[in-house]
């Protein structure tokens, strides 16, 4: 094998490193992506509920007017 052979061969194993580097790096961000969508979407459900729990005290606290006060 000759310079130039091993040479070629370097930087042939170089592109090609270079090459799933980048793939990997977009893999890497889709999955960051899916990631923050499905943390946004478990921050939407714990809204509702918070959303759910404040409004079910509501309606205690005025049913419980109701029943002291009338």
């Amino acid at each position: 094998m000759s310079l130039e052979d091993t040479t070629t061969t370097k930087k042939t194993n170089v592109i090609n490193l270079k090459k799933q580097c980048d793939h990997l790096n977009e893999k890497i961000t889709d999955i960051q992506d899916i990631t923050k969508e499905r943390w946004d979407n478990i921050d939407k459900v714990i809204d509702i509920f918070k959303t759910g729990i404040i409004l079910l005290i509501a309606l205690n606290l005025i049913i419980l007017f109701f029943v002291l006060f009338l």
